[in-house]
């Protein structure tokens, strides 16, 4: 397993999916094992759901995220 911090290095600006993994109190992962990755997030979904369909993942972006995170009308 690898610290977050260490994730965050080696898959930089990435979506990662991790099927072993811890959590902190507020849901923020502290460690995991990264078992795939992908620049492009639509690559990314279309993997797993092929791949990974039944199974619980921790799926995190290691990227900065900017807003705005909610649709108006």
């Amino acid at each position: 397993m690898q610290t977050w911090k260490q994730i965050k290095r080696e898959f930089n600006d990435m979506w990662i999916a991790m099927d072993k993994w811890e959590e902190s109190a507020v849901g923020d992962v502290i460690k995991g094992e990264v078992i795939y990755h992908a620049k492009n997030r639509k690559t990314f979904y279309s993997f797993i759901r092929k791949h990974f369909s039944n199974k619980d993942l921790a799926i995190r972006y290691t990227g900065k995220i900017s807003g705005p995170f909610f649709l108006t009308k």
